[in-house]
């Protein structure tokens, strides 16, 4: 499924749901946005990939499931977990999807974002994770 467009020579990136709710935890931030990768990549590994960390991350609780009592499983405080995502998540570049110029449908931008913009907020959260990586790493030989 290819939901990545290329408008005016511009690429885009179908986001999952609305990016204001990546700004709510480091949780949220890594959950939305393999969710985006879901929904965008050529490759059936890294589908898989995202779809695994999600679910160990969720305790397999979909979004649209979630009640206000819902807490992510915290995976992101155990190092070796966080350095797994990290490593797979640092091979992403634009390569990794797929974008299509015909438009099936008209096109509604409030679901979409600039993939420059998508990559630099992308590019913050693998930083973020990095740093609490180092935070981890610390704890772990205390």
């Amino acid at each position: 499924m290819v939901q990545g467009k290329v408008i005016d020579g511009i690429k885009y990136i179908r986001l999952y749901n609305d990016n204001n709710f990546k700004k709510l935890s480091l949780e949220d931030n890594v959950y939305f946005t393999l969710q985006d990768i879901l929904l965008n990549t050529k490759s059936l590994y890294h589908f898989v990939e995202a779809y695994q960390f999600n679910n160990m991350l969720s305790g397999k609780i979909r979004y649209e499931d979630r009640d206000t009592s819902f807490t992510y499983v915290n995976i992101l405080d155990k190092h070796n977990n966080l350095s797994k995502l990290i490593n797979w998540l640092k091979y992403f570049e634009e390569d990794c999807f797929e974008f299509n110029s015909e438009l099936d449908e008209p096109f509604d931008i409030n679901k979409y974002i600039k993939f420059d913009d998508w990559r630099v907020n992308f590019v913050d959260l693998v930083n973020q994770l990095r740093e609490k990586r180092s935070i981890t790493r610390k704890v772990k030989k205390n």
